[in-house]
């Protein structure tokens, strides 16, 4: 079967979690991965060649569905930001109903950095939080060849990214929700993502709903490079499972607090994200005005 649900976006906005609670509804089928980063553009640093549109079409996309349901789901926020997933999605995909989860631009944008510097470590040790922000506004390169570093100041302009998948896609086929309600009205804002769906809300009974994909601190890199390839040698089941538990206990702690310098870097941000959020708010109907005023709760 080809998805008929779609989380698109944004990363680091509580996509993973919103992807698991949805998954526990018994009217719901998943892909075999949650970001089967399938319908991304050549080039992109999650282009993956075993599996991808470009070569293997919509019959290898279907592939990755083996459930039948009445919803089957799939979660890349990264589609958001890809050329392939909009044309795919708007052409091909007609009855697909979308799901963006949005938030506040700068604390996503530390929230970036904390999870390319430590979960996905791709920036460099030395690049402190402020650097990350002084490059990002002068548009100089961090990352060589990962753009949800280099292009994290843009992709959090939502406003620019979603007119793009309104225009192609239809406003109607886009729920667009905030990452704050679902930390904040769990259930409340589970329930009206199971209404864009159609998903009978009692299937959602005593849902766990807890975080995942939270941020961590990686105390060696080395160590978590080979783990990250020894996972992808394990199948899913009680050996994954012991494998990342024993590595946790070992190479894993709590992200290390912001500096108090953060304060200096809200205001040219939340300047950069003014117009974007008040024109988010007034075409999407999504509530930004305690957007920009500090920073909060990291994921």
């Amino acid at each position: 079967m080809l998805p008929n649900a779609i989380i698109i976006g944004a990363p680091k906005c509580a996509t993973t979690t919103l992807f698991h609670w949805l998954a526990a509804h018994p009217d719901v089928a998943t892909c075999v991965r949650k970001e089967a980063q399938y319908l991304v553009d050549l080039g992109s640093s999650i282009f993956r060649p075993e599996a991808n549109y470009a070569e293997h079409g919509l019959a290898g996309y279907e592939q990755l569905f083996p459930g039948a349901a009445p919803i089957v789901l799939e979660a890349t926020p990264g589609y958001l930001y890809q050329r392939t997933a909009l044309k795919v999605i708007a052409e091909q995909l007609p009855a697909a109903r979308l799901v963006v989860v949005v938030r506040d631009p700068v604390e996503r944008l530390t929230s970036v950095h904390r999870y390319y510097s430590h979960n996905k470590p791709v920036i460099d040790s030395t690049v402190s939080l402020e650097a990350f922000v002084e490059r990002l506004l002068g548009g100089e390169p961090i990352a060589e060849g990962n753009e949800f570093v280099n292009d994290a100041l843009a992709h959090g302009e939502y406003v620019v990214h979603l007119r793009r998948w309104a225009a192609a896609c239809g406003r109607d086929r886009i729920l667009v929700i905030r990452s704050e309600d679902l930390r904040h009205s769990p259930m409340t804002t589970l329930r009206t993502v199971g209404e864009h769906l159609r998903l009978d809300p009692a299937g959602f009974g005593d849902a766990d709903l807890a975080e995942h994909n939270v941020s961590f601190r990686v105390r060696h890199r080395g160590v978590h490079r080979l783990a990250e390839r020894a996972q992808r040698l394990v199948p899913p089941g009680p050996a994954r499972r012991a494998l990342i538990r024993a590595y946790t206990s070992i190479n894993v702690g709590t992200p290390s607090p912001l500096t108090a310098d953060i304060d200096s870097l809200v205001a040219p941000l939340a300047a950069h994200y003014q117009a974007f959020n008040a024109q988010l708010s007034a075409e999407f109907r999504i509530d930004t005005s305690r957007w920009g005023h500090g920073v909060g709760a990291q994921r």
